[in-house]
């Protein structure tokens, strides 16, 4: 996610400065905006560091590993309907 929005407004100051005459002002804010998006970035990406993870709740009831036997069950009852 950090990435995405740093490479998406760094696309975009530099759209901005290589399509017109920019001033130095603008260009100045521009660099500024490009620098606070990075840091603001760099703190996504420690939260995602640092949070720890939601533990997933396992499943009361085993899930059998062969279906098999399930099926066949089920085919036969529907069978001799």
């Amino acid at each position: 996610m950090g990435l995405s929005i740093s490479a998406c407004v760094h696309l975009a100051t530099w759209a901005i400065m290589a399509n017109g005459a920019v001033s130095n002002a603008a260009r100045y804010n521009l660099d500024f905006l490009n620098m606070a998006t990075y840091h603001v970035c760099v703190l996504i990406w420690f939260y995602y560091v640092l949070v720890p993870q939601k533990v997933v709740a396992k499943c009361a009831v085993p899930v059998p590993e062969n279906h098999l036997a399930v099926w066949n069950q089920e085919l036969e009852r529907l069978l001799h309907q």
